[in-house]
């Protein structure tokens, strides 16, 4: 899972990274297009803990997410590589700046974030438009091997998306069957990919409303949060306290990014190995077996599955098996968010 982290200049992306990667990255003056700031980093998990407890393993595997902070957004500018990059993430964190400073003008000269949001959203529907035309454009010479089948039926696709695009709706608001989504999945469209909102505020600020509906909006105090992040944990938990704040602002956004790609977790455990495997929303077992590896979809022959909430209220896959609580499951169950998984296979 990678987020790009994205916005207008000095709306404070990068200090908004630093206080979910704790990367220190620098900050202010990070108008180089072809710079961006990646960082993976684990995502927190309190069952995966509680599993690494009860086993102690020899290996502690949590899910990871890695996030891009990208050069500020300039209306206008419609530079190839900038969006070649921006284009291969899985979701977007815009972040706009909900605070005032006299320090960094804001480049627009006042602070709106509503205002903010809607450049952006527009200045990627705009960028989406122009790739349309493009591809138009070169089908109509003829500019294309492709079979022309394929071709004209990608053309009608492109031209439903023009006047959505024309008319100011994302592509994302275009239903598209399976395998149009397949013919288009190429043109990777900024307005196809979810997105989250980080409303960074200043240190003592509350968030601005926005206008219209927006998947969620995250207020984050970046600078606090930023600073938080560089210190050792203890000194971190009793200045979070001071502050007020009772959740770093990593597990929020890790939390919604995870519902804005319809994304849950399944765990492996034993002593060898605790570890979180990620897995759409409504995948199968087997499907879940090959995320493990090829071999165990391949060879699947049954899921032995219990719901980590059954776990943790047993204490122990001893009492859950007494208790009659782990169950077998074909290929075509649907795992769960937070299923205990172990997989039997022959190949």
């Amino acid at each position: 899972m990678k987020l790009g982290l994205v916005g207008l200049p000095r709306a404070g992306k990068t200090t908004i990274f630093n206080a979910l990667t704790g990367a220190g990255a620098e900050t202010g003056g990070f108008t180089t297009r072809g710079r961006v700031n990646l960082r993976v980093v684990a995502v927190p998990d309190t069952r995966l803990e509680h599993l690494r407890t009860v086993y102690r393993p020899r290996r502690y595997t949590p899910a990871t997410v890695e996030y891009a902070d990208f050069a500020g957004v300039v209306s206008g500018e419609r530079d190839a590589q900038y969006y070649a990059a921006v284009r291969e993430v899985d979701a977007f964190v815009h972040v706009v700046r909900d605070f005032p400073s006299e320090a960094v003008e804001h480049p627009s000269g006042t602070v709106d974030p509503a205002r903010d949001l809607e450049e952006i959203l527009t200045e990627f529907l705009l960028v989406d438009l122009d790739a349309v035309q493009r591809r138009l454009e070169r089908i109509g010479k003829g500019r294309t091997a492709r079979e022309p089948e394929r071709v004209e039926r990608e053309q009608q696709l492109l031209e439903e998306l023009r006047i959505a695009l024309e008319a100011g709706r994302p592509t994302s608001a275009v239903a598209l069957a399976p395998s149009d989504r397949d013919i288009l999945s190429s043109f990777a469209f900024l307005t196809a990919k979810p997105y989250l909102v980080v409303s960074n505020l200043g240190e003592n600020g509350a968030p601005t409303p926005l206008r219209g509906e927006h998947p969620a909006v995250i207020p984050i105090r970046g600078r606090l949060e930023e600073e938080l992040c560089e210190l050792e944990a203890g000194e971190r938990e009793a200045f979070a306290r001071d502050y007020g704040v009772t959740e770093l602002a990593a597990a929020r956004l890790v939390r919604e990014s995870f519902r804005a790609l319809d994304l849950i977790a399944f765990f492996t455990y034993g002593e060898d190995e605790v570890r979180a495997w990620t897995v759409r929303r409504g995948a199968s077992a087997v499907e879940a077996a090959g995320r493990i590896h090829t071999d165990l979809a391949r060879g699947f022959i049954r899921a032995e599955v219990t719901a980590y909430e059954a776990f943790r209220d047993a204490g122990s896959m001893k009492a859950v098996k007494e208790a009659g609580q782990l169950r077998l499951e074909g290929r075509d169950y649907v795992v769960e968010d937070g299923d205990l998984i172990t997989i039997r296979f022959s190949v």
